[in-house]
């Protein structure tokens, strides 16, 4: 993980720049980008990690949202004597919520501090959400731009290992994407899957709605 310092330093300008603008200003809600699309700005495995999930989707609750996931394992330090530990598991995500706000609700009214097992915090200044799932398995949530959720999930990992992946991002692409000027929502909406080891199962589908919420029927397309 040796460029961390550098792109460290790419989610720091960027952070600047959404704090100037002020995070958390209402903004009116956006049809977000195509899963197909949104894959792109997933890391590729690295070095000594294995590739094992690479999917998106898009999924309508009162809004249409996309969002892409990728795994990547890889063996963990063997100990002599000791019996053969689970593999190193992480899964990176990348949500765009179009600004609809149900989507964002982590990071409403944010305000640093620690409740429970979540901790709310800024990484490289903009606002995070960090969860411990279990003694294994965190959870670290980054907002950009208000729009997208940059995700790092880590499975048998150092605490904190989440941080460190978010070197792979590349922050400043992200941000870069320009806002849809298409702020209605289609009525039937395309609902797509996307599986990039497995195409077989892509598939797309359409949901007819009637209102925020009210979606009436799913229709294969």
């Amino acid at each position: 993980m040796n460029r961390y310092p550098i792109t460290y330093l790419l989610f720091t300008i960027i952070s600047v720049i959404i704090v100037s603008v002020g995070f958390g200003q209402s903004h009116k809600a956006i049809v977000p980008s195509k899963p197909t699309e949104l894959i792109k700005y997933l890391p590729a495995a690295p070095n000594g990690w294995k590739m094992t999930e690479s999917t998106a989707k898009s999924f309508f609750i009162g809004w249409v949202c996309s969002q892409a996931t990728r795994e990547f394992q890889r063996p963990a330090p063997a100990q002599v004597g000791a019996p053969l530990p689970p593999p190193f598991i992480t899964r990176v995500r990348l949500m765009d919520t179009g600004y609809y706000p149900s989507f964002n609700g982590d990071f409403e009214n944010f305000k640093v501090g620690k409740y429970s097992n979540a901790e709310s915090l800024l990484v490289a200044g903009m606002p995070a959400r960090k969860i411990t799932i279990s003694r294994t398995r965190e959870r670290l949530r980054v907002s950009l731009r208000g729009r997208f959720i940059v995700e790092v999930e880590t499975d048998n990992q150092p605490p904190n290992s989440g941080q460190a992946w978010l070197q792979y991002f590349d922050g400043r692409k992200i941000s870069s994407i320009a806002d849809s000027n298409a702020s209605q929502l289609s009525n039937p909406i395309v609902i797509e899957t996307v599986d990039e080891i497995h195409p077989e199962r892509n598939s797309s589908s359409q949901v007819h709605w009637g209102g925020p919420g009210n979606a009436a029927a799913t229709e294969p397309h």
